[in-house]
């Protein structure tokens, strides 16, 4: 065997090796993009939280649904599961707190995200309160 092809060899499985390591610790690219969605259902959340907030303080009520707040101001449209285009879920629990859900196809990292935000695999649902009016 000659120093060339000895070389080449080498080098194949240093490559190799990169790219299996690569996947390891950053999991597959059907991984990576599972966790990107799922960010963005989280971003959606915010989005639509925030939305809700900003009408409590306007009108001192909660929505009748999530379509009252596209308005162009709160929201342009109405933000829509990534993957599956389905709405996400808005529950009025009492005057000043509601539920907001979605499914998640993965669980979070602690590292990934706040606390507040971190969900398992499937429908994970979070509570907001509202500030009582004075």
């Amino acid at each position: 065997m000659n120093i060339n092809r000895l070389a080449a060899i080498v080098s194949s499985v240093a490559v190799i090796t990169a790219v299996v390591a690569g996947f390891y610790v950053s999991g597959s690219p059907g991984v990576q993009r599972q966790l990107r969605i799922d960010e963005r259902r989280v971003e959606d959340l915010g989005r639509i939280s925030d939305a809700v907030s900003e009408y409590w303080g306007k009108y001192k009520q909660q929505p009748a649904n999530l379509l009252v707040l596209v308005d162009g101001h709160r929201l342009k449209s109405l933000p829509r599961d990534p993957q599956t285009g389905a709405d996400y879920r808005f529950e009025s629990i009492d005057v000043l707190s509601y539920r907001l859900c979605a499914r998640f196809s993965m669980a979070s990292k602690q590292s990934d995200t706040q606390e507040f935000w971190a969900h398992d695999a499937g429908l994970q649902c979070y509570e907001f309160q509202l500030e009582p009016q004075k």
